[in-house]
């Protein structure tokens, strides 16, 4: 978090204050916070990580491809609390948007493994055992990539 507030700083130093916290900054604090508190309820309370999911999305207001990653990590997130909340149905299309924002800007990052992960069990429920096992396959090399299998 830290770290991402100093990258922001520059910018952000250009931005009207907050209670003399620069705009950008209180939004990436807010957002990060949303994001955090979505993973960290995901398991415990899929509800309330649906709606942390949903809350991070509405923060993120600009246009660029770093926006849309972050609109995309809000998605997975949404996507899979749907899932544990056995609403697939709906996951499904919010995940294969996100899926494909990350193919084009984040490939081979975690959240593309992350993606493929939450997508294959949404094929394992439809009873689709190959294409889930792909995925499954395809998040595990990505995994590997990345020095986290």
């Amino acid at each position: 978090l830290g770290a991402c507030l100093v990258a922001l700083a520059p910018a952000a130093a250009q931005t009207s204050t907050d209670r003399g916290v620069p705009r950008a900054t209180v939004a990436a604090t807010r957002y990060d916070l949303a994001i955090e508190a979505a993973k960290q309820s995901m398991m415990s309370n899929p509800s309330d990580a649906l709606l942390k999911a949903r809350e991070a999305a509405t923060l993120v207001s600009a246009q660029d491809e770093e926006a849309a990653v972050e609109r995309a990590t809000a998605a997975w997130l949404e996507g899979e609390a749907l899932t544990r909340l056995n609403h697939p149905e709906e996951a499904g299309p919010i995940l294969d948007r996100a899926l494909a924002v990350v193919k084009r800007l984040a490939p081979r990052s975690k959240l593309h493994a992350d993606l493929l992960r939450s997508q294959s069990t949404i094929a394992a429920l439809d009873g689709e055992i190959a294409r889930a096992m792909q995925n499954l396959q395809q998040a595990h090399a990505i995994y590997r990539g990345l020095g986290d299998s």
